[in-house]
């Protein structure tokens, strides 16, 4: 009955462990298990690292530091710091990787440190995500917001933007103080203010174009 057991739980453990790697190895990002003991070397790393890196899964057993010589030589000195601090497992560390072909990439990386009984750091399980086209998103989007912003801190009208539901003033541009007389932070820091500054004549015609706008789910800029 014992041996009846022990076959149960074995079969039971190596279900468990073939559902686990077909999960990695399907995975978009690239998974990997690094130990330090008797030396440093891959247990193992997930078939998409050929894709994200140009790097096969064998490249990385057969250079335990290959890992390391993935990263873009500005960023060495980051990985330093965080391999001395400890990262931190909850906070993604993100970091440029040049790929095999000469492409920099940025990655994402999450590690989580394993530890034997006596407290040694034995191990090191991570996820690396290739975020390349997000960080390039990112940067398109600043060159987006300096041009708007070399223009609307060059002209001569008073230009604005509001949160169209909050009110929250977002952008102001600095022709507003010269202007109306009042600092652009006077009206951050109380939004409803602006209407202070429009003669009282055109106050109400001012409010009805507000709520149009906003009735029909427009930002009111001004």
């Amino acid at each position: 009955w014992k041996m009846v057991e022990k076959q149960h739980a074995l079969q039971s453990l190596a279900e468990s462990e073939a559902r686990y790697r077909r999960l990695a190895e399907n995975a978009e990002d690239l998974i990997y298990r690094i130990s330090f003991l008797p030396e440093q070397h891959f247990d193992y790393v997930s078939p998409s690292s050929t894709r994200i890196t140009g790097f096969t899964p064998e490249d990385h057993y057969n250079d335990p530091m290959l890992g390391y010589k993935l990263v873009h030589p500005d960023d060495i000195p980051m990985l330093k710091t965080l391999v001395e601090s400890g990262a931190d497992p909850a906070q993604p560390v993100v970091l440029r990787w040049v790929r095999k072909d000469g492409k920099i990439i940025w990655t994402e990386q999450r590690n989580v440190p394993v530890f034997d009984a006596d407290g040694n750091r034995i191990a090191l399980e991570g996820i690396a995500r290739d975020i390349t086209s997000r960080k390039e998103s990112e940067e398109i989007l600043k060159e987006s917001e300096a041009r708007f912003r070399q223009v609307a801190e060059n002209i001569n009208e008073v230009f604005w933007l509001r949160e169209s539901v909050s009110g929250e003033m977002l952008y102001i541009s600095p022709k507003y103080e010269e202007v109306r007389g009042r600092t652009c932070q006077s009206l951050y820091d109380n939004p409803k203010s602006f209407i202070e500054s429009i003669h009282p004549a055109h106050r109400a015609e001012v409010w009805e174009e507000q709520k149009r706008l906003s009735e029909e789910g427009i930002p009111f800029n001004m």
